[in-house]
């Protein structure tokens, strides 16, 4: 199989660390060093450190023993920004501190909810690599996820 080529930083209008980040957050993804944590309620409950949901711009609980994030407050810890701080890069994105649509705010956002998993994640963001966008609608689709909330 052929490696994966993905587009470079200029071509999807971010910055190389922000690909770079991207890129290592997609080999967390991949190889299921994020759990998915379908909602608070489990939160307790887990034993991963690292935890997947993409409803939580970033959360560590209980006792500081496991921090959960959606996609982009993992590509911000990546880029080596401290907790509130990668929750504040994901929040960045947002049409509301641009007039600007930022090539990240589909990846982020176009999907939130605690449905989505890690799975479905990794496709949306190898899609965003290899073609500038995540096409949430076909890899939901792909992965049957439905009842969004």
């Amino acid at each position: 199989m052929l490696a994966p080529t993905f587009m470079r930083a200029d071509q999807l209008q971010i910055h190389k660390d922000e690909r770079d980040a991207t890129i290592r957050v997609l080999g967390l993804l991949e190889r299921k060093e994020l759990v998915h944590v379908p909602s608070e309620w489990h939160y307790r409950n887990i034993t991963a450190k690292k935890g997947f949901n993409m409803k939580r711009l970033g959360l560590r609980k209980p006792l500081d023993r496991c921090e959960v994030g959606c996609i982009g407050y993992w590509v911000g810890r990546e880029m080596g920004l401290t907790g509130a701080s990668a929750a504040l890069f994901v929040q960045s994105t947002s049409p509301s501190y641009s007039p600007m649509p930022h090539p990240f705010y589909d990846l982020f956002y176009g999907v939130t909810s605690n449905s989505v998993t890690v799975a479905a994640a990794a496709d949306a963001t190898r899609n965003f690599l290899t073609l500038g966008q995540s096409c949430w609608p076909d890899v939901l689709d792909s992965h049957d996820i439905v009842g969004i909330d």
